[in-house]
């Protein structure tokens, strides 16, 4: 984890496989399939590529409960949408909010529905991620972290400008860039 927070992300997915092959000679399956999601996360960043992909794929085919289902389909669906891969992240996400409304999960549904409404301003659906988005404001307002702030007005912005909303675009990515500065993350706050 640490070597990700130093965007080390190719030492990272290494250390990652090598802590799931030890758990598995430990006999600790719930860690070793831990450890590859976390690999996983890694490699979104370390690897556009097709590895990336397969090894999600392949976890995803071995994901035991829902909550596992769950947390492969998080990271796949990030990977998808870096990968500007729209169409499959939105297919691929909408099986996976369902599965995070069924769970009760108001942090993955939220940051899956911000892939998801990414994906879907890409293709040109930007009153889908509206409708998308929309109904999660209260929640992420009220309760919902500073992290979770800024995703979802960093989202709601860049949904709103799609739609030609640009002064309440506007008004949104100064929402999220006050909740990335109360982080402490100069690096998102740019961004915004």
């Amino acid at each position: 984890r640490r070597a990700r927070q130093a965007a080390r992300t190719q030492e990272s997915a290494a250390l990652f496989d090598r802590a799931a092959q030890a758990f598995d000679s430990a006999g600790m399956p719930e860690e070793r399939f831990a450890a590859r999601c976390e690999r996983g996360i890694s490699l979104v960043y370390a690897d556009f590529g097709d590895q990336a992909k397969r090894e999600l794929q392949d976890l995803m085919a071995v994901a035991g409960s829902d909550a596992q289902r769950l947390r492969v389909g998080r990271v796949l669906v990030d990977l998808l949408s870096e990968r500007s891969e729209s169409l499959e992240a939105v297919q691929a996400g909408e099986a996976a909010l369902a599965q995070a409304r069924r769970l009760g999960d108001h942090d993955a549904l939220l940051r899956l529905a911000c892939h998801v409404a990414t994906a879907l301003c890409r293709l040109g659906r930007a009153g889908d991620a509206m409708t998308l988005l929309l109904p999660l404001q209260h929640w992420v307002d009220t309760q919902g972290d500073d992290e979770l702030r800024m995703l979802w007005h960093g989202e709601w912005a860049a949904t709103l400008g799609h739609l030609g909303r640009l002064r309440e675009a506007v008004a949104a990515y100064d929402e999220a860039r006050a909740a990335a500065r109360r982080i402490g993350s100069p690096d998102a706050e740019g961004r915004l």
